[in-house]
């Protein structure tokens, strides 16, 4: 009886040092994880060309294009001081400059608030992302210095409308960094068949965000 108890003792004794030296392996890592996301796709147009390519962000949350050609082209066009930027549905389209992106549009513009045919656009921009903050509401018209309403380098999400009487044509939001139209554009606009029509930006993209020091609101013949 004796020796059994014993020999329980020692089957206690050993599979408490198993769990014990179980324990000693669990690691915990806290260890930050690198900011790297799986890879998404991207594509833009530039030049009549259309670009796609793979991407990861990197550290700093810039962005790294797999393809070297695209990447190559994104480079460049970082390092454009009067880059345009036309996000056409979802479509980005990029302009060497204004002139060009002008006269791809081949457009017709009307700088009054509301043309003889009863044209109109409105743009409600918001200091906060997501509609919140001060807003400041511009019409057709053209507003070289924002710093007069207080909204410099400030706007960070957008509603804009438009009512234009007839189809084939669309409001055309242009936000630019430097006051009287100077620096890069970020263009915005409203495709619809329908009229009064909308778009809802909670959000605006990093390439303005913060950074409109002007804005032109117009018409474009489609």
């Amino acid at each position: 009886m004796k020796n059994l108890t014993n020999l329980l003792l020692c089957v206690i004794l050993v599979c408490l040092c198993a769990c014990s030296n179980n324990d000693d392996l669990v690691e915990i890592n806290n260890s930050p994880t690198p900011l790297k996301y799986l890879a998404k796709t991207s594509s833009f147009n530039y030049n009549g060309k259309v670009y796609s390519s793979e991407f990861e962000y990197t550290n700093d949350s810039s962005i790294i294009y797999k393809n070297n050609e695209v990447q190559e082209i994104a480079e460049k066009l970082d390092k454009n001081p009067v880059l345009v930027t036309f996000y056409k549905n979802n479509t980005i389209i990029y302009y060497d400059n204004e002139s060009k992106f002008d006269k791809d549009l081949k457009s017709k513009r009307s700088t009054t608030q509301v043309s003889p045919r009863g044209l109109s656009a409105q743009g409600i921009f918001y200091k906060d992302a997501n509609f919140k903050g001060a807003q400041l509401t511009l019409n057709i018209g053209e507003y070289p210095d924002l710093g007069q309403y207080g909204f410099n380098d400030c706007i960070s999400s957008a509603k804009l409308s438009a009512d234009l009487g007839i189809l084939g044509k669309s409001p055309l939001f242009r936000l630019y960094e430097n006051k009287n139209f100077g620096g890069r554009v970020t263009t915005l606009t409203i495709f619809s068949s329908f009229s009064p029509m909308s778009r809802d930006i909670p959000n605006l993209s990093s390439d303005i965000n913060d950074k409109a020091s002007s804005i032109k609101i117009e018409m474009m013949i489609q």
